[in-house]
């Protein structure tokens, strides 16, 4: 696995989350194709509980 920033991946986080979203869990999985390597970032998210 290469380990480094995920540019911009933070900040596209937070502004779902200010939509009335929650990261609930976060995967990053590597893996080759045919153009070369990929980084696939897979995101759940649950809708926030309103209080």
């Amino acid at each position: 696995m290469t380990t480094g920033a995920l540019t911009g991946v933070n900040d596209q986080i937070e502004d779902i989350e200010r939509e009335g979203w929650r990261l609930e869990h976060l995967s990053v999985g590597e893996g080759k194709a045919i153009t070369g390597e990929r980084v696939a970032i897979i995101c759940l998210l649950r809708r926030a509980l309103k209080a």
